[in-house]
């Protein structure tokens, strides 16, 4: 297991999470996680929420995961921005309709085998 938050808010900058056996970084239980400036390569899920957690990833790179970036269960969301989704088995993958990973626009998804696709979008303010 690499980094599991749960219950609680957590802020991580500059990890790199490579080779856990299942999870990268972990959302939850009602988390609320924000990365920036951190990979997560080689694992099962690279960055995963569920449960209600809620992450926010920027300029962070997924690659080489089964899943690069994904969430699941009721109220789960992972909000991408300016990050590398490449290389992974699926890109971006929503296990429910209740949960959803949304991207700014702005991201690299490509060189997945399955790419996936985002669930929808969010803007800047």
């Amino acid at each position: 297991m690499g980094m599991t938050v749960t219950f609680a808010q957590a802020a991580l900058h500059d990890c790199e999470v490579s080779g856990a056996a299942v999870i990268g970084i972990w959302a939850h239980s009602l988390s609320r996680v924000t990365i920036e400036d951190s990979v997560a390569n080689g694992n099962f899920y690279g960055f995963y929420a569920n449960a209600g957690g809620v992450m926010t990833l920027t300029r962070s790179t997924a690659s080489f995961n089964t899943y690069g970036v994904s969430s699941d269960g009721s109220g789960s969301v992972i909000y991408v921005s300016n990050s590398a989704i490449t290389g992974n088995t699926t890109g971006v993958h929503s296990f429910t309709i209740t949960s959803s990973v949304l991207s700014r626009g702005n991201n690299t998804l490509q060189g997945n085998a399955t790419n996936g696709v985002f669930d929808g979008s969010f803007s800047a303010q």
